[in-house]
């Protein structure tokens, strides 16, 4: 009987497709970024926000981002380089750096790779919005950074 509990339990967190992506897709993005034969695509993401009062809410988002390489050249993605900027109730967005210490990515020309990041926001930003996923100084192609534009997206249509 505990077989069957257990098994029951991990269906219900991981959904019968498994657990290999991080959740829903996003309710819109302008993507994807495209730079010198390099694709930056937004996969699926998990959005919730925790709100503890009104100078503690915490925006927690988890996105699932396809590197892709159609460059003869090698490239290498540092997903610590990629940043939200949301802006919330504020005038101008804030940059926040993901958490975490994930790996650099190395791809051959072809080459293609899911990366997941993971952001912890502190102040009132909220699923429902707009925001963007900056990718200044994320990929490098042969020691120089592929400049690519940042991707603007909605994760949710409500807040959480």
């Amino acid at each position: 009987m505990k077989k069957l509990v257990l098994s029951i339990g991990f269906v219900g967190v991981c959904g019968l497709g498994g657990c290999a992506s991080t959740g829903r897709p996003f309710v819109k993005t302008d993507g994807p970024s495209t730079s010198s034969g390099v694709t930056v695509a937004l996969k699926d993401q998990r959005c919730a926000r925790r709100k503890y009062d009104k100078m503690n809410d915490v925006l927690d988002l988890r996105m699932a981002v396809q590197v892709t390489n159609g460059s003869p050249t090698p490239v290498t993605v540092d997903p610590t380089e990629f940043r939200l900027l949301a802006r919330g109730n504020e005038a101008v967005a804030d940059s926040t750096p993901p958490t975490g210490n994930a790996p650099e990515t190395a791809l051959p020309p072809g080459g293609s790779a899911p990366v997941d990041v993971r952001f912890r926001r502190f102040g009132n930003a909220r699923c429902n919005q707009d925001m963007q996923l900056s990718l200044d100084r994320a990929v490098e192609k042969g020691g120089h950074e592929v400049p690519l534009r940042p991707i603007t997206f909605m994760p949710e249509r409500n807040d959480t």
